[in-house]
């Protein structure tokens, strides 16, 4: 079975992509606050998911003025990645998942 990689590793990926696909420095306090935030804001259902491979969720996140487009893994509570502002996964993901209920009804 493969090994989730360490909470820092987690951080410094996710940090290098804000900053390459958003221009936006996040720091691990900034981080950690987020990843706070996002865990209050899902057991609310305020943020608009879509699902991802295997349990993950593909999450809209408003943050300093910009939405946020980010991989969130709701075993470890914490954020895997950024995806590009102009990304276009949430119709594929959307219809794939509403083919896959039809399936399961």
């Amino acid at each position: 079975m493969k090994k989730a990689p360490h909470p820092a590793h987690r951080y410094r990926h996710t940090a290098e992509k804000v900053r390459e696909r958003y221009g936006l420095r996040l720091t691990r306090a900034a981080y950690r606050d987020l990843c706070a935030r996002i865990r209050a804001d899902l057991a609310q259902d305020r943020l608009l998911t879509y699902p991802a491979n295997g349990t993950r969720l593909f999450l809209h996140v408003p943050w300093r003025g910009v939405t946020l487009r980010l991989i969130w893994c709701p075993h470890t509570h914490l954020i895997i990645t950024a995806h590009h502002p102009h990304a276009r996964w949430e119709r594929k993901r959307a219809r794939r998942h509403a083919r896959q209920e039809d399936r399961a009804a």
